[in-house]
């Protein structure tokens, strides 16, 4: 008797314990549709749903909180949406071992809400509430290979639904092939590798979709060959005459280096992985020196290839480059080569300047008298520390007769620079000094022994006028009571040794307290180059 008291007990508190689920206002008919669900329990207040059976993720959202209703319910009286069509399943809420499940339901795919786009990599996952986008995976192709694209119009869980919608489809890559788009199985070819290329789907006022890419390239089939003046076009189809590149090759210049650069492409143009120890450039004429040789190490020369011309050729010298393994240029390309430079100044604006201020090296050069219209010239340090002296580039790009790039040094020294262009050569001297500072007279400012006059801030400018001189009085905690600003013109900011007065103001006119300061001189030049000045300074009233 004692037993059967005990299990009616277990039993009635079992039965106590169950989540119950109920629809009031009906139970869920269509995906994304939302329905009012009530969960009670009198033992968690919080349970993950799902939907069975199997226990799926197709409910939203995937967990709820119970609202305390007495001193043992809780309960849960909102809206939900189940996320994937199915017929004969319920609404299935867990937590721990107390779990609870509705009544069979049947429900149907939402109305069309979106478009979806499946790559290759990647796979649909529809209906499912914890992932939205409704696909998994990584897309991924091989450049020029077919590959399949699923099109589809979803509801807004991405389940399929049935249309007579035509996809709009476009493509960050310009150059892949993307037939005529339709709903279903597509297939599309993308041609220039990159580590994301973009497919987008849109039409009929639907949401969009993307798929984004990676597209590999394919192995290594041939060389591209490029002069200065010209551009890789990787995935091209379109180009006549030099196709996987754009722009025309510049003229060269009797004796002067002429930089080509060699890559190993596949059939779509793309750099691919490549290795040859030794790459060679040559013109059917024989109209060249000894071209220095590369090896080719992951599709790149990682140098330039060293050309020059032994002869002028205005008709033009077709140039092709093979390699020791057997790749070579698809096609020549044709370079005029015109007669050499002549004469070549080259000279540093300013020529002498404070250490870590920049300067310009420039080149001019001429052809019998006229600009050399485009080419190179190359710098190299020949005296002076070369681990504290730095040039912008490593070549001077000569456009219409000049060109020029920047240098400076980090520490005080005379830096002499050869350059060459063609069969010329001519240095350059740098004189770097110390950095000048910013004197404050008087320092200390007292003005029992000084009155009223004011305190006087000298700086040099470089030889080169300054653009901007800045003047920035800073208390002890970086607050800015004073600032002044000379402009290009002003004889504050001229070449030379400068001065600026101060009343001891603040901006609004007031006089300053007493107390340490600081003046900081900021001056850049007309080369956009600054410098910093600063000096701490008291005042004592």
């Amino acid at each position: 008797m004692k037993k059967v008291a005990l299990l009616t007990v277990l039993l009635v508190v079992a039965a106590s314990a169950a989540i119950t689920i109920t629809f009031p206002g009906g139970e869920p008919t269509t995906v994304g549709i939302p329905v009012r669900v009530v969960i009670t329990s009198d033992a968690v207040d919080n349970v993950d749903l799902f939907v069975n059976p199997g226990q799926k993720t197709w409910a939203y959202p995937t967990e709820v909180d119970l609202t305390q209703t007495g001193p043992t319910t809780f309960e849960y009286d909102d809206d939900i949406e189940i996320t994937h069509p199915g017929t004969n399943i319920t609404l299935y809420a867990s937590k721990g071992a107390e779990h609870g499940e509705s009544s069979p339901f049947t429900v149907v795919e939402g109305a069309a809400a979106k478009w979806q786009i499946i790559a290759p990599g990647e796979t649909a996952d529809p209906g499912n509430a914890t992932n939205p986008e409704g696909k998994t995976g990584t897309a991924s192709v091989t450049a020029g290979e077919d590959g399949n694209y699923n099109i589809q119009v979803c509801d807004k869980w991405s389940n399929i639904v049935s249309s007579t919608l035509t996809p709009v489809v476009s493509c960050t890559d310009s150059f892949a092939d993307l037939g005529t788009p339709a709903i279903g199985l597509n297939m599309f070819k993308l041609r220039e590798a990159k580590n994301q290329q973009t497919i987008t789907v849109t039409g009929g006022g639907l949401a969009q979709d993307f798929a984004k890419v990676k597209v590999n390239p394919c192995e290594a089939t041939q060389l591209l060959l490029l002069c200065p003046g010209e551009n890789s076009l990787p995935g091209d189809n379109a180009t006549s005459g030099y196709p996987g590149k754009y722009g025309e090759p510049v003229d060269a210049f009797l004796g002067s280096l002429y930089l080509v650069e060699i890559r190993a492409v596949d059939d779509c143009w793309n750099q691919a992985d490549y290795d040859d120890p030794d790459v060679n450039v040559f013109a059917g004429t024989e109209n060249l020196t000894a071209a220095q040789q590369y090896g080719i190490d992951n599709g790149t020369t990682g140098k330039i290839v060293d050309v020059v011309f032994k002869e002028v050729n205005r008709q033009g010298e077709w140039i092709d480059a093979i390699g020791l393994l057997g790749l070579r240029t698809d096609y020549s390309t044709k370079v005029v080569v015109q007669p050499g430079i002549d004469s070549l100044l080259t000279y540093f604006v300013p020529p002498t300047v404070p250490v870590g201020v920049h300067a310009d090296l420039y080149a001019k050069a001429y052809v019998a008298g006229d600009p050399l219209e485009f080419g190179y010239a190359y710098p190299t340090l020949i005296e002076g520390p070369a681990e504290h002296f730095h040039l912008s580039d490593t070549v001077i790009k000569i456009d219409e007769g000049v060109g020029s790039i920047e240098a400076w040094a980090d520490t005080v020294g005379t830096y002499v620079v050869e350059v060459t262009a063609g069969a010329q050569v001519k240095t350059a001297v740098l004189t770097v000094e110390e950095r000048p500072g910013v004197t404050v007279i008087p320092n200390p400012f007292k003005y029992s022994a000084h009155g009223d006059i004011p305190i006087k801030f000298s700086y040099k400018v470089a030889e080169q006028n300054a653009a901007e001189v800045l003047l920035l009085i800073a208390d002890p905690y970086g607050n800015i009571v004073y600032k002044a600003t000379y402009e290009k013109g002003a004889p504050e900011a001229d070449a030379g040794t400068q001065e600026i007065f101060w009343d001891r103001t603040n901006s609004k006119g007031n006089r300053i307290a007493s107390g340490m300061y600081q003046a900081v001189v900021k001056i850049t030049l007309t080369n956009l180059s600054t410098e910093t000045l600063k000096k701490n300074f008291i005042v004592i009233w």
